[in-house]
């Protein structure tokens, strides 16, 4: 995990701060922004490895960011998750419209959101 670049997209900062904290524990490293606008800002200037996108932001929704942010040249490949509270089928058919690799429910322990960002980007949790 060395080296990899996670950009994280949450409004609440205390969610915010708890994912920081599990992310960088497991050796990522960390750009934590609270809204789309700010997500988009980053990704117009710098290189992600993964980014992870609360659904319910208060700016754009997270499939609609994701969409945006694949149309940004330097991130049509980046894998992409959302990590939200919102577990309907229908808000994980729109991330998966959208261009999302993974959707993981922000009820799971953490282990899982970090299984998947794993898998996404090739490395061992």
């Amino acid at each position: 995990m060395i080296g990899k670049r996670v950009l994280l997209v949450e409004d609440g900062a205390p969610a915010r701060r708890l994912a920081t904290i599990w992310l960088e524990t497991a050796g990522y490293a960390v750009v934590a922004v609270g809204s789309g606008r700010e997500a988009i800002a980053e990704a117009e200037l710098n290189a992600f490895d993964a980014m992870i996108v609360d659904m319910g932001l208060p700016d754009i929704d997270g499939d609609a960011l994701i969409q945006r942010l694949r149309c940004i040249e330097l991130h049509s490949a980046t894998a992409m998750l959302i990590y939200s509270g919102d577990s309907r089928k229908n808000a994980q058919q729109r991330a998966e419209i959208a261009g999302c690799n993974a959707f993981i429910n922000k009820s799971h322990e953490p282990e899982e959101l970090l299984t998947a960002l794993a898998e996404l980007l090739h490395v061992s949790a």
